[in-house]
């Protein structure tokens, strides 16, 4: 089909190129510089935007008939009869060989299709098959197992709900501690278990609704919808050993996470883990400790936390208020409650009590701070008005001796003044006397 396809090509190829000889011939006469509107190529030629794309640069002019309207962009005529005469040559070829090109699409996607199949196995084999193995136990480790057991409770006995040790704390130090032999490996896995049952009894957390992810403009994390319809055991048999479970299993996990149920067992396995976030393959760990995980570092949150762990967020925005910009840099840099917990765990507030230690002693050295800042405002301000009245006082000294000189530089001056109105005083009376003479014996 591929030989006979490559020939229909060619004879494609060739017509259209005599066609295209013939238009040229047919165009010498007509007028080259005639050019058509977008919209009226679009109208009556039938062509589109991509169509009109692959032509030369249209010359754009305003719009005579609407002021307002967007500039006309005007192409050569000759360039849109060709490609409008094309493209009709192609839909007349593509209609003629209906069945080779349907043929041919069809055996693309089954080769497309066997491809995505060959790469989900061939990942699925890099991840261990997706089936259970049995381990050696080889690096045994010299403290005896009742020792091993007592360990590795403490550490699971570490979580605290609404506390500083949350889930993933405490998962990371039984996966760090089952990374040191495999005697440590099989007492970090029967831990991992205890820690899922604390998580069940003590942790009760809150799964935000899809209305808050909703609102939050962001999706809703897969682990939200787990378990649904299936018991734990399933989802547990999932993210360690998946190949173990029936297709009707997968499929049943595939509608509780909302992605697609088609393709083959490989395919669909593969799918599933990344949409929980496990794409680089199953985890002995139970599904519940990873859920729980998955909630205390997604984001939005329930009104009162992932964990209920309202008193842990006020006390750590205290601690933030109060110490120093320069201090606890990283725990103001880290985003997240996961995140929070991790950096004061570093920096040694390992519970709540000494959280509220911390808390409470960086409110006092705020309090001091402040107490200290406003002595100094009040010591400043003080001084500022002994400078203002020394300032006044040497003004007042220095403007008496010049008001008194003033005084006796304007004297003589005043004098004079004062004689010139008595002199021009009787000259007045006298004018006003002789009037009043003339008018009587007028």
């Amino acid at each position: 089909m591929g030989k006979h396809k490559k020939v229909d090509d060619e004879d494609f190829e060739a017509e259209e190129e005599e066609e295209e000889e013939e238009e040229e011939d047919e165009s010498e006469d007509a007028d080259d510089d005639q050019r058509i509107t977008a919209t009226s190529a679009k109208y009556r030629y039938g062509l589109t935007e991509d169509d009109l794309a692959g032509l030369s640069r249209p010359v754009v002019k305003r719009n005579p008939h609407y002021r307002s309207a967007a500039p006309m962009r005007l192409y050569l005529l000759r360039q849109v009869q060709a490609r409008a005469k094309a493209k009709q040559r192609a839909k007349q070829w593509a209609e003629e060989h209906a069945e080779e090109i349907s043929a041919g699409k069809k055996a693309e996607a089954a080769e497309r299709a066997r491809r995505e199949k060959e790469a989900a196995k061939r990942r699925l084999r890099a991840l261990g098959g997706g089936k259970a193995r049995a381990r050696d136990k080889h690096g045994a480790s010299p403290l005896p197992e009742e020792v091993l057991a007592a360990v590795f409770d403490r550490l699971v006995a570490d979580l605290e709900p609404g506390g500083v040790w949350g889930p993933r704390l405490v998962a990371q130090q039984l996966a760090a501690a089952s990374m040191v032999c495999w005697d440590w490996y099989h007492a970090a896995r029967e831990a991992f278990t205890k820690l899922a049952d604390a998580i069940d009894q003590r942790l009760d957390q809150v799964v935000p609704t899809r209305e808050q992810f909703r609102r939050a403009g962001c999706e809703a994390d897969p682990w939200a919808s787990v378990p649904g319809a299936l018991d734990w055991g399933v989802w547990d048999a999932l993210v360690a050993a998946p190949a173990e479970l029936k297709l009707p299993q997968l499929k049943e996990a595939a509608k509780a996470l909302r992605v697609p149920a088609g393709g083959t067992k490989a395919e669909l396995i593969v799918r599933l883990l990344d949409e929980l976030g496990l794409a680089g393959g199953p985890t002995p760990a139970p599904a519940r400790v990873l859920r729980a995980v998955s909630l205390e570092m997604g984001w939005p949150r329930a009104p009162d936390g992932p964990d209920r762990c309202l008193e842990l967020e006020a006390l750590l925005t205290g601690l933030l208020e109060d110490a120093p910009p320069g201090e606890l840099r990283a725990l103001r840099e880290a985003r997240g409650l996961a995140s929070r917990r991790r950096e004061l765990v570093a920096a040694g507030i390992c519970d709540l009590g000494a959280l509220r230690a911390a808390a409470a002693a960086a409110r006092r050295r705020a309090e001091r701070r402040a107490a200290a800042a406003a002595a100094r405002r009040r010591e400043e301000e003080k001084a500022w008005e002994e400078l203002s009245s020394r300032c006044a006082a040497e003004s007042g000294r220095w403007r008496q001796p010049l008001a008194a000189q003033f005084e006796t530089a304007a004297a003589p001056h005043a004098a004079d003044a004062a004689g010139a109105g008595h002199a021009a005083a009787p000259d007045a009376a006298a004018k006003a006397a002789a009037a009043a003479a003339a008018e009587a014996g007028a």
